[in-house]
């Protein structure tokens, strides 16, 4: 396997983050690892170089005559008069934080991590002061809140506490903060919560969330959003905020820009450079799925998958999940072992379950552990489907512990082999609830399920190939163990409310039926109560993942846990879509398949 130390200077498809990992190590790259964009590459290179001299000039370096305004409120510098030039400075801070979230929607924000960075500082220095600059501007605060947040920052929600109350928000706002696209940005900072919030017993957010949830809805069920481009986004957010998966807010807001209406703020936020860069990067990250698409499909065929008669079949569903759980063009080698290591777990989820025999399901357990070559083999396979299976995980976990030695500068083979052991216990373990005389209660319940979802093999798998060094140590860590039991205990919780009726003909266990069985209490509390235990897990996983100081896992990585969170909403947050797709056909022909009008429509 070849490896080579990238050279990064002056690439702007290159992220600053792979240069050196947080934890101060040179990353080692395999050539195959980088993803080259054929499409209009020297031309995009050119987009970007003329975004970030504009965003230089116009928003990251603040001048030092607006400082002496910031820091002195000298009511009128010399540079300019009075009252006036607040105002334009206001703007400034506001359009800066749009053009962010636009970079961010777009996800194009990776070429200007450095100066979105120098932005949200000067935000977050601002914010500290309660600068009027960010505080005045109901817009600017709410996104403010939210978009430093999900970076790190300590920002309090009780800055937010005056917007809690609907009735009072309207008699004493002014009129032009007042409008649907402020409520919206209302609504978004609402969804960001922190167990902290709820400690003061204030629920600001959760106050905060009620009623600009109820307003938004009405309106939209009255009609009386008349800019049809701000109505679609309110759709857009209100449909399952949670479930919003980052290439298709990708694709859907490159449609918004089209028909972005000039407003106070953002005749800076677009930018005709700027469509044409998310576009184009967004085409060529629509050619390479079609080739790892292709891939994927030539794996799925050489392992015999497609010869098992049983079984659910889910490698397109795996490729677009992984599309937009690791947008980034360059991360090939991550979204492919996400992909087959999800298919893999499918598969063989649904031999434990229901096609195998327990005799068989135990054998390929002890397969496992012993970890011979299939070929090497002397004992007769009982079916199959035991060989295949077998001979496909094994070729797979080996070519995955391949590409990734380049990468981490170790064999992560046993680390691989190991958590496959773990999950397939888990299936065991719940193989025998539906049989024993006693059911598990909540608590044993847990104790396997979080596993057998299937998160945490997949997500530590992947966080090998982000281009960030991580020791299994880490992997196996206290932190990493807790980012895994949040979103997977979420991705379980969430699938059960979905399943529950099902497996209750079944006979199976579920968090719900075991409360209703258990506790003896209505289908509504114990739908209520998993619905709680759900919110309490993100919360505690959103603390997780935005921590900055005491944590010893890479940001990098720990976003691939929310975005997982995210999957798993996406997925279970109204039906079972991982089973029977119906949005998320509609999403596949958006992302792969539906072309975009490469000319932008102007605003007036």
């Amino acid at each position: 396997m070849v490896s080579a130390c990238l050279k990064l200077k002056n690439n702007p498809f290159l992220d600053h983050r792979f240069r050196k990992s947080s934890n101060g190590f040179s990353v080692n790259f395999p050539a195959t690892m980088l993803t080259t964009v054929k499409c209009s590459r020297d031309n995009s290179e050119d987009l970007i170089a003329k975004i970030k001299e504009r965003m230089n000039e116009k928003f990251v370096t603040v001048p030092a005559r607006e400082y002496s305004v910031i820091e002195h409120r000298n009511p009128k510098p010399a540079w300019c008069g009075g009252l006036q030039s607040k105002t334009v400075i206001e703007e400034e801070v506001c359009s800066r934080l749009f053009l962010v979230e636009h970079l961010q929607d777009l996800g194009v924000d990776r070429f200007f991590q450095s100066e979105i960075q120098h932005i949200l500082h000067h935000t977050f220095r601002l914010w500290q002061q309660k600068d009027e600059q960010v505080f005045k501007d109901v817009t600017c605060r709410a996104m403010a809140f939210r978009l430093l947040r999900l970076e790190g920052y300590h920002v309090s929600s009780g800055e937010l506490g005056e917007y809690v109350d609907e009735e009072k928000f309207f008699r004493t706002v002014r009129l032009e903060w007042r409008s649907t696209d402020t409520i919206l940005e209302l609504y978004k900072a609402s969804q960001v919560r922190l167990p902290e919030d709820d400690n003061d017993n204030s629920n600001i957010l959760k106050n905060l969330h009620e009623w600009t949830f109820i307003f938004l809805k009405e309106q939209l069920r009255r009609k009386t959003i008349l800019d049809k481009g701000l109505e679609r986004k309110v759709e857009f957010y209100l449909k399952n905020y949670h479930g919003i998966l980052d290439a298709v807010k990708h694709r859907r807001s490159l449609d918004h820009t089209r028909f972005w209406k000039t407003t106070a703020y953002n005749p800076a936020v677009y930018d005709e450079d700027l469509f044409r860069l998310s576009a184009q990067d967004f085409m060529a990250r629509q050619a390479q799925s079609q080739k790892e698409l292709e891939m994927l499909l030539k794996w799925y065929d050489e392992c015999r998958l497609d010869k098992m008669e049983y079984g659910r079949n889910v490698i397109h569903v795996s490729h677009f999940l992984n599309a937009n759980n690791f947008p980034d063009p360059r991360l090939s080698e991550t979204r492919l072992s996400f992909a087959k290591t999800m298919t893999l777990v499918t598969r063989l989820d649904d031999f434990f379950d229901h096609h195998g025999s327990r005799e068989d399901s135990v054998l390929i357990i002890e397969l496992i552990r012993q970890w011979n070559e299939p070929s090497t083999i002397t004992t007769i396979f009982p079916s199959e489907e035991v060989e295949i299976l077998y001979s496909a995980l094994h070729s797979t976990v080996t070519d995955i512990a391949e590409k990734a030695y380049p990468i981490q500068g170790r064999c992560i083979k046993s680390l691989i082999i190991h958590l496959w052991v773990e999950i397939l216990s888990s299936f065991m373990s719940e193989m025998d609830s539906c049989t024993a005389e006693t059911q598990p209660d909540f608590h044993e319940y847990l104790g396997f399920a979080w596993i057998s979802i299937g998160c945490r093999i997949c997500i530590l798998i992947a966080i090998h190939f982000l281009g960030e060094k991580v020791s299994q140590q880490m992997v196996m860590g206290a932190e990493c163990t807790e980012l895994c039991r949040h979103v997977s205990t979420i991705a379980r919780l969430l699938n059960d409310l979905q399943t529950f009726k099902k497996e209750r003909e079944e006979r199976k266990v579920n968090s719900v039926i075991i409360q209703l069985k258990g506790d003896k209490i209505s289908e509504e509390v114990a739908v209520s109560n998993i619905e709680r235990m759900v919110e309490y897990h993100r919360k505690e996983l959103l603390k997780m993942v935005v921590r900055r100081e005491g944590s010893l896992v890479p940001k990098r990585c720990k976003d691939v846990f929310w975005k997982s969170c995210n999957i798993a909403y996406y997925l279970y947050a109204f039906t079972d879509e991982f089973t029977s797709p119906q949005q998320m056909k509609e999403d596949m022909k958006l992302l792969f398949r539906d072309p975009i009008n490469c000319v932008p429509s102007i605003p007036s």
